[in-house]
C-alpha cells in the first residue's frame, strides 16, 4: 500500500487533503508535519512513498527545505509534490520536485498528480486518466482534445495534469512547426499557443494554422511570458481568439477554454 506524508501548517488544508486521500483506495497517510524541522525528522524516519510539501512553512521557505531534502542521501529519493499559493512550477521542477499544484488545491488535479508520481515511482500500476465528474459530458462522447504548443517541460506537465483532470485529452507540440503539423493531424477542439518557442514562433504558427481551411475557425488562445505593450493586439491580429499571460491562472485558463469551445460549437450549429 503506497504511503504518503503531509507537510502543511494550515489545519483546513490538512483536513481537505485527508478527505481526498481517504477516498483514494490503497493510500495510507503515515505522518503529518507542520514545520520544516518536523518534516525533515519525520521524512527520514517514516520513509513515505510520497511527500506533499507546502512551500510556505512557518520556520523557513520551503524552497530551501526542498533543496535540503534533495541533497541528503536519506531523503533525496522520496518524490516530493509541492503545493503553493505562489505559481512557480518551473522552480519546483528545477529543484527536484516530482510535481507541483497551485493552491487552492483542486481535488481532481491532486488525485491525478499523485497517481502520476506514484506510478512513475513504481508504487502503483498505470491507471486510465482521472476525469472530472463535475464536467458535463454526453454518455458516449469522446474527450475533447486540446493542442498544447509549449516548450517548457514544467509548464507542459502542469497544464497536462490539470487539463487531463478536467476531462480533456492533450496533444503536445514543442515548437511552432510541430504545432502546425499536429493541428492538421489531431484536429483539436482548441489550441493553446505559447508565443516564445524555438524555430517557428507562436505568432507565425497561428498565422499558418489560420491559413488552413479546416483550422480557420479552431479557437486559439495565445499564451506568453512577455507581457509587453502591443502583445495582445499582435496575437489577435495573427488570428488568436484570446490572450493570456504567464504564470497562467489555471482556473482562468479553464474558463477561457470552456468559453471558446462553447462559442465555436454554437457557431457551427447556427
Amino acid at each position: 500500500m503506497p504511503t504518503i506524508m503531509l507537510a502543511d501548517d494550515h489545519p483546513m488544508v490538512l483536513h481537505g487533503l485527508r478527505a481526498v486521500i481517504k477516498n483514494e483506495p490503497g493510500w495510507e497517510i503515515v505522518g503529518e508535519a507542520t514545520n520544516g524541522a518536523e518534516t525533515v525528522e519525520m521524512l527520514a524516519r517514516l520513509r513515505p512513498d510520497v511527500l506533499v510539501l507546502d512551500i510556505l512553512l512557518p520556520d523557513g521557505v520551503g524552497w530551501d527545505l526542498l533543496r535540503q531534502l534533495k541533497s541528503e542521501l536519506r531523503t533525496q529519493a522520496i518524490p516530493v509534490l509541492i503545493t503553493s499559493v505562489v505559481d512557480e512550477p518551473e522552480r519546483a521542477r528545477a529543484l527536484g520536485a516530482a510535481g507541483f499544484i497551485a493552491k487552492p488545491i483542486d481535488r481532481a488535479v491532486f488525485t491525478r498528480v499523485l497517481q502520476r508520481i506514484a506510478t512513475a515511482a513504481g508504487h502503483l500500476p498505470a491507471q486510465p486518466d482521472v476525469l472530472d465528474a463535475t464536467r458535463p459530458r454526453e454518455p458516449d462522447a469522446a474527450p475533447l482534445r486540446i493542442l498544447l504548443a509549449e516548450d517548457n517541460e514544467a509548464t507542459i506537465e502542469l497544464m497536462c495534469d490539470y487539463l487531463h483532470a478536467k476531462g480533456y485529452e492533450v496533444a503536445v507540440a514543442r515548437n511552432g512547426a510541430e504545432a502546425l503539423a499536429q493541428a492538421q493531424e489531431v484536429t483539436p477542439a482548441l489550441v493553446l499557443m505559447d508565443i516564445q518557442m524555438p524555430g517557428m514562433d507562436g505568432l507565425e504558427a497561428i498565422q499558418r494554422i489560420r491559413a488552413v481551411a479546416a483550422q480557420s475557425t479552431t479557437p486559439i488562445i495565445a499564451v506568453t511570458a512577455l507581457a509587453m505593450p502591443g502583445d495582445r493586439e499582435r496575437c489577435l491580429a495573427a488570428g488568436a481568439n484570446d490572450y493570456l499571460t504567464k504564470p497562467v491562472n489555471l482556473r482562468a485558463l479553464l474558463a477561457a477554454i470552456q468559453t471558446h469551445i462553447q462559442h465555436a460549437n454554437d457557431v457551427h450549429l447556427s
